[in-house]
């Protein structure tokens, strides 16, 4: 019986010895969950104890977490009185870390997983450093907290005080005399640096004032807040404030010198950029005016539209610059300059739709050749002389020094009639029509409309006046006296003197200018004789009532 159970228990044994390493494998073959991952290790605490960090915090300790942990330590610390700060600071070793003892007064636990701030050092454990590091805060706390040390800090607060008042003074005095040798150096200028209204000198002084006020206020700020920094840092009550505003004030700094340093490729880049635009836009600029000139020819570019391309040319190239050089700007990837791109788009947008119409049709007047500056031209029944071609409109003066301003669309949408395209060597044409009757001789006709031309100031000799028929009809012939005028500006009051010596040559030799219309030919010529040319309509009546009664 005996040998039967020992049988059976080698059995089970041997069964074991089987089952066990497959079970083994199977247990490491099954997949991770959430459940079974191991928990993350929480992150370090420091121990912030007057300012300085002793100690970071990573153990938990009977259940108490290292957040817990720190602030216990913390309000330990600094409960203790300047007597206790200068008493010695050791670490006593347990079975399981360390104790950390101010004198005989115990500050905390140092566990396994806590680390000492700053780099280790050979042959020193992390709790002697721990020690070390918490008695030298504690001595710095307990001399700035001695009676004599806050009237010390009184002491150089007053001493900092005056000279912020004394470098605010050296500000304002410096500030002074740099607008006043600002104002001594352009006053004597301001006359030879002036185009029509625009005072240049003038608005470069202001800017320059401005940038004087500007940097004066930033340096007071800048003495101000140091002070301020320093005055904090000098009475233990309120250090913790001082060092979070110097360590502030310290990572501004850096975080500007870090961006001024990795800005400066970028701003070079521009700077290149710019200069090669502005290279490019006055070679296209000399270019262009030889063109406009005649003094270079250029194929598909005429003189008419040199200075619209020119200034197509110059919008293109600023395009061109600015395309590539905003990502190279500071802060081009930021989301202030971001939005103002957007909020720049939008008004584009919204409000280019009637300014592009105008530019496209200012474009087609140009490259049309329609007209440009100096032409006389007629627009529906505005008539004058084009004094400028823009982008939005065209500007033209009438004989009556009226100004009209016309947009492109409109004069795109209508018929243009302009009077010096084909002319504008020779001068603008001027056309005097009138009727004559059949019984004048049209050679006659001819020789007195001619004279008349010659006697009117302001009408070219050459090319010299030219007169044509016009028309035959019933009653009478339609002559067109056609003239050239030097001053287009002056083309009404030469209109009305042709049309005074024009009478006068027909009253000399007794032809009848037959407007308006008659329907009887009259028993003798209709004209002045020349002896009633100053004569009152009211002697002429006079002298026809007396032939009458004679």
């Amino acid at each position: 019986m005996r040998m039967g159970m020992l049988a059976r228990g080698f059995r089970v044994l041997a069964t074991l010895c089987l089952w066990l390493p497959f079970a083994g494998r199977v247990a490491t073959a099954q997949p991770t969950t959430p459940d079974t991952l191991p928990a993350a290790a929480p992150a370090p605490v420091p121990l912030v104890v007057f300012g300085d960090t002793v100690a970071w915090f990573s153990a938990d300790v009977a259940g108490i977490s290292p957040q817990r942990r720190a602030t216990i330590a913390h309000d330990r610390i600094e409960a203790l009185k300047r007597d206790h700060m200068l008493a010695a600071v050791h670490a006593e070793p347990l079975d399981r870390g360390y104790m950390v003892l101010v004198g005989d007064v115990l500050a905390f636990m140092f566990m396994p997983g806590d680390a000492a701030p700053g780099p280790s050092v050979a042959g020193t454990a992390d709790a002697d450093r721990v020690a070390e590091r918490l008695g030298a805060t504690l001595h710095k706390r307990a001399k700035a907290i001695a009676p004599g040390q806050r009237l010390v800090g009184l002491g150089w607060s007053l001493l900092a005080t005056l000279i912020l008042v004394l470098l605010l003074r050296i500000l304002g005095w410096a500030h002074k005399k740099a607008l006043g040798w600002i104002n001594a150096h352009t006053t004597g200028h301001r006359t030879s640096a002036r185009f029509g209204e625009l005072d240049f000198l003038g608005h470069f002084t202001w800017l320059l004032s401005w940038l004087a006020r500007a940097l004066v206020q930033l340096a007071g700020v800048v003495f101000v807040v140091l002070w301020a920094v320093y005055v904090l840092n000098r009475f233990p009550e309120t250090q913790g404030i001082g060092a979070m505003a110097r360590s502030t004030i310290a990572a501004v700094l850096r975080g500007l010198q870090a961006h001024f340093v990795s800005a400066i490729p970028g701003v070079i880049a521009v700077a290149i950029i710019v200069v090669l635009a502005r290279f490019a836009q006055r070679l296209a600029g000399d270019v262009f005016t030889g063109i406009e000139r005649g003094t270079i020819r250029f194929p598909g570019i005429h003189p008419e539209t040199a200075r619209a391309t020119r200034r197509l040319v110059t919008a293109g190239i600023w395009l061109f610059a600015v395309v590539v050089a905003y990502p190279l700007l500071p802060g081009s990837n930021s989301d202030a300059f971001k939005g103002v791109s957007v909020f720049l788009g939008l008004m584009v947008t919204l409000g280019s739709s009637g300014v592009m119409g105008h530019m496209m049709s200012g474009l087609v007047i140009v490259y049309s050749r329609a007209m440009q500056a100096g032409d006389i031209v007629r627009v529906n029944d505005i008539e004058g002389i084009v004094s400028e071609v823009g982008a939005l409109s065209v500007k033209l003066i009438n004989t009556r020094k009226e100004e009209f301003t016309i947009p492109n669309s409109v004069i795109v949408g209508t018929t243009v009639k302009n009077f010096s395209r084909q002319d504008r060597e020779t001068g603008p044409v001027l056309t005097v029509a009138l009727t004559i009757g059949y019984d004048a001789p049209w050679r006659v006709v001819y020789d007195m409309l001619k004279a008349a031309a010659e006697r009117t100031p302001g009408v070219r000799k050459q090319p010299a006046p030219a007169v044509f028929q016009a028309s035959l009809s019933d009653f009478y012939v339609e002559y067109h006296l056609v003239v050239r005028v030097d001053d287009p500006m002056q083309r009404f009051v030469i209109m009305s003197r042709l049309h005074e010596n024009i009478q006068d040559a027909f009253n000399e030799q007794g032809v009848q200018i037959m407007s308006p219309h008659f329907e009887k030919q009259p028993d003798a010529p209709v004209f002045v004789p020349k002896e009633r040319w100053f004569s009152k309509p009211s002697d002429g009546a006079a002298a026809t009532t007396e032939r009458a009664k004679a």
